[in-house]
């Protein structure tokens, strides 16, 4: 046979790391079926979440404004993707003014296909000095 599945990635259940059982394990047994098809809870290690990274994330996002200010097609095709996401329920507005809790700091990846010019990329890894990122918090992937 001229492929196998491990080329990328896919391995057998059994020959999974004991740290890939436990995310597994969590994972399986925080599925949920829902309305619009399921949830699943982020594997983290332990019971420990991410602080606020509020300041962080204001601030990437302060920068996202510069983008836009000079690019507006750039603004359009970002907000056109944040509504559909929106309207999907994959996310949702903030409309306290508590600054508690972990934000996804986003930016977003121009493409050229159609009929989504625009990828957005939640960062789970952007972090202030000496801080953890939402990443180092969590299981990690496959190696």
């Amino acid at each position: 046979m001229w492929w196998r599945l491990d080329t990328i990635g896919i391995i057998p259940y059994e020959q999974y790391t004991t740290s890939e059982h436990a995310a597994m394990n969590k994972v399986q047994s925080s599925i949920v079926s829902t309305i619009r098809g399921y949830q699943v809870r982020l594997p983290f290690w332990g019971t420990e979440c991410p602080d606020s990274n509020y300041h962080n994330a204001f601030t990437q996002l302060n920068a996202l404004e510069t983008q836009f200010m000079k690019d507006p097609d750039y603004r359009r095709d970002y907000e056109n993707v944040l509504q559909m996401y929106l309207d999907a329920g994959f996310i949702s507005e903030v409309t306290d003014s508590k600054i508690e809790g972990y934000y996804s700091p986003h930016f977003g990846v121009k493409k050229q296909s159609l009929p989504t010019p625009l990828s957005i990329i939640f960062n789970a890894s952007s972090k202030l000095k000496g801080e953890l990122s939402l990443n180092d918090y969590l299981y990690p992937g496959a190696t």
